[in-house]
Order: structure tokens, then C-alpha cells, then sequence
């Protein structure tokens, strides 16, 4: 196989498929199953027990934790890191220079984008929009369809119903609850415990 002459370090070689493209100085530890037409760019560091589906394309300089499952056509962006034990699933996009701690689930067809954080233990649900910038803390729980504006601040413990709409630059304080189809506008700030109701 032509590419393994571009590769740092790796081990198992007869388990990497031939459809795979490798960029330079890419590093892929052990027991990692990589699956059919893969792309790794440059610089990226995968780390032991990491399962890589089929069309996955990960962006330079990314390092890929300990036990991370990311499933088929995902796509990973450069300079992100992806903390141990996070499931990303199919079509999921992550923009650039983005951080998912340990622990993450990232359901289908969800959407994160640049710079965003996603804090230890939390799960985001199908079909979400994380605009650039946005920050979900530590066990937060975003159910589905809904969209996140541009830096705004979820902090920890918070559930986020479906088909919920939160503003650019707003703050959500701790353990509090968003109703489904519930409305924060941009810039609001949402004092923690707090409880937003559904106004259609």
C-alpha cells in the first residue's frame, strides 16, 4: 500500500483498508478499525480502541481519544479534539477547531460548528444545529431539531427539548429546562433552575 510510507506510527498495517487516503505524519495507534473510503489529513493522532466507519473524513491536526466510535459519512473537522469514549454518529458534521470532552454522544445528521465546546457526559439528539462558538457544559442533553445561535453558553445539567430556537449570545444558567418549541431570543440571559415554557 502506497500511503503507509506517509504515516507516523502505526500498528496492526494489515488493518487498514485500501480505499483509504492518508494524509502526512498521521498517527493510528492500536486495535483501531478504520472502514472503506477514509480520509485522515495531516497531523491527525488516533488513539487506541477507535472505530472509524465507512466516508469518514477527518480534517488536519485532529486527535481522536481513546474509545471513540464515529460512524459512517461523519465528517471532523481540522484542530479538534474528540475526548475518549464519544460516540459521533452517521452524517454527523463538527466544524473546525472544535473540543468534545469524554463521554459525548452526537446523534445522526447534527451539525456543530467552529470553535464550539461540548463539556463532558452530554448528548445531543438527530437533526441539531450548533451555530459557531457555542458552548454546552457538562451533561446537558439536547433532544432533537433543535437550533443553537451563535455563542451561546448552556451550562450544565441543562435538557434542551425539541424543536427548541436559542438565540446568538445567550446565557442559560445550570439545571434548568427548555420545553419543546420553546423560544430564547438572542442576548437573553436565563437565570439557573430555571423553566422555559412553549409560548405558541
Amino acid at each position: 500500500m502506497e500511503n503507509i510510507n506517509r504515516i507516523k506510527y502505526i500498528r496492526n498495517r494489515k488493518d487498514l483498508p485500501d480505499s483509504i487516503v492518508l494524509g502526512k505524519s498521521v498517527g493510528i495507534s492500536i486495535n483501531v478499525h478504520i472502514g472503506n473510503n477514509v480520509t485522515i489529513n495531516d497531523n491527525v493522532s488516533i488513539k487506541q480502541g477507535v472505530m472509524i466507519g465507512d466516508n469518514v473524513i477527518i480534517g488536519k491536526g485532529t486527535t481522536i481519544y481513546e474509545n471513540v466510535d464515529i460512524s459512517d459519512n461523519a465528517i471532523i473537522g481540522s484542530c479538534c479534539d474528540i475526548g475518549q469514549n464519544s460516540m459521533i454518529l452517521h452524517n454527523v458534521t463538527v466544524g473546525d477547531n472544535v473540543t468534545i470532552r469524554d463521554s459525548v454522544t452526537i446523534r445522526s445528521n447534527t451539525e456543530i460548528g467552529h470553535y464550539s465546546k461540548i463539556s463532558a457526559g452530554t448528548i445531543i439528539g438527530n437533526n441539531n444545529i450548533l451555530h459557531d462558538g457555542a458552548y454546552l457544559g457538562k451533561k446537558t442533553i439536547v433532544a432533537n431539531h433543535s437550533v443553537i445561535g451563535r455563542h451561546a453558553h448552556i451550562y450544565n445539567n441543562t435538557v434542551v427539548g425539541s424543536d427548541v430556537v436559542i438565540g446568538v449570545a445567550v446565557a442559560i444558567g445550570r439545571f434548568s429546562e427548555l420545553e419543546d418549541k420553546s423560544v430564547v431570543l438572542d442576548g437573553m440571559n436565563i437565570e439557573k433552575y430555571s423553566y422555559i415554557m412553549c409560548t405558541a
